[in-house]
């Protein structure tokens, strides 16, 4: 039921013609645009006032809690998405509100507390740190400059705590990654039972709960690759060249989020190569694409030659500065054994990989792959409700049931027919 059909080429033209209609209903759009700007407005003023004024929490949490909602809603609307599939999203956004209430910033985020260091370090410092500053100093400094005025913006408002500012931050981010890989999907099919159902998997993965108020760069990292592969996606089907400049653009900033942006650029390159191979007009598209391209390589390029290792290095760790070196107690073998061998027991009864410790998975690449996808990786030590035999029996499920959901994706795949693979060819890039 969920797989390609021969009839969405046809129905995402005639969808795409009705939003468009829609949308020059002025009226329609007044309106809504009006509710938009009155809804920020609201929060502006309203943070002004509690800036002199300060409420409880839980009464200043309701009070922005219900406009950012509306403005959510608006904004799905605006975006043309469905009812059914807003209403998973605004479900999302309720659950990690109520995940935000009890859950602090150093939870579920062994290195919480180097990263407050970076941004406190750039708060009070007005100024990067050296890489030996801290624990993950060496990381890009984006994220760290972005939550360092929030820290700083709650910090003088009081309207949170400032680490408490930083994880609804996170929360925006959130929003902007699932909000995109909606918009991704709905670039290949307008099915609204696939639209839905797919949000809900991205909305409500267990990663996704835990990047939702975590402080980390892997939150912004996240939310730009999952906007670039939007753009990609649009420019690979029409063509455009403002979408190559804001895939370009993405990718630049998740490189300089975290060096796990390279998987952005990569996607990108891997774009431009496959449709200048099977594509007439190879000249007038490298005349549209070189620009954009450049000036992502030139703009990483200075990054690195700024913030990079100095002196005479390897140019692999130029590129990926300090990602590229591993902690010695992380090696693992590189053997045949470590790629071919799956251990479906112990992927199965274990809640985590530990990157750190042998037994829970960790030397098989596939069980770290996807195992760090669904519950993100431990370094020696997994979380304290583990040690509780109800939550151990969920996390088995949970893992049984990403095993089925990729046997079934493969099995679906392999009833696919060739010539109509082509069309999801950047969801397997």
């Amino acid at each position: 039921g969920a797989g390609p059909s021969d009839e969405d080429d046809e129905a995402l033209a005639q969808g795409e013609d009705q939003a468009e209609g829609r949308g020059q209903l002025l009226p329609y759009l007044s309106i809504r645009s009006w509710l938009m700007v009155g809804a920020a407005l609201f929060m502006v003023v309203l943070a002004t006032m509690l800036t002199f004024f300060p409420a409880p929490p839980m009464i200043t949490a309701f009070l922005f809690g219900v406009p950012s909602l509306i403005l959510a809603v608006l904004i799905l609307d605006r975006l043309d998405i469905d009812r059914w599939t807003m209403a998973i999203i605004v479900g999302g956004l309720l659950l990690y509100n109520s995940y935000l209430s009890y859950t602090g910033f150093g939870e579920r985020n062994f290195d919480g507390g180097s990263q407050l260091e970076y941004i406190k370090y750039i708060v009070e410092h007005r100024a990067l740190p050296a890489g030996d500053t801290c624990f993950i100093c060496h990381h890009p400094p984006l994220y760290y400059i972005l939550a360092a005025l929030a820290f700083r913006f709650f910090e003088l408002t009081r309207l949170a705590e400032p680490t408490r500012g930083i994880q609804i931050l996170s929360l925006l981010f959130i929003f902007a990654f699932i909000v995109h890989g909606t918009l991704t999907v709905k670039r290949f099919t307008t099915r609204t039972r696939v639209i839905a159902v797919t949000t809900a998997l991205v909305t409500f993965w267990p990663y996704t709960i835990i990047n939702s108020v975590r402080l980390h760069n892997d939150v912004l990292v996240c939310a730009f690759v999952g906007m670039g592969i939007f753009y990609l996606v649009r420019w690979y089907q029409e063509d455009r060249a403002r979408d190559m400049w804001l895939g370009a653009g993405l990718a630049v900033a998740a490189v300089l989020t975290k060096s796990n942006g390279y998987i952005l650029v990569a996607i990108l390159g891997v774009t431009v190569l496959e449709r200048l191979l099977s594509r007439p007009g190879r000249l007038r598209m490298l005349k549209r694409v070189v620009p954009p391209l450049l000036a992502a390589v030139m703009a990483v390029g200075t990054y690195a030659t700024l913030r990079g290792p100095k002196g005479d290095v390897d140019l692999r760790e130029r590129v990926l500065g300090e990602a590229y070196k591993i902690h010695w107690r992380d090696f693992t073998t590189n053997e045949p054994g470590n790629y071919l061998y799956f251990d479906v027991e112990t992927f199965i009864q274990e809640p985590y990989v530990m990157a750190r410790l042998d037994g829970s998975g960790r030397q098989s690449f596939f069980t770290h792959l996807l195992k760090s996808s669904l519950f993100a990786t431990h370094n020696t030590s997994a979380d304290s409700e583990t040690s509780y035999r109800f939550n151990r029996r969920i996390a088995e499920v949970m893992n049984f049931m990403l095993l089925a959901m990729l046997a079934l994706l493969l099995g679906a795949l392999a009833m696919v027919k060739r010539d109509r693979l082509r069309r999801y060819f950047l969801l397997f890039a």
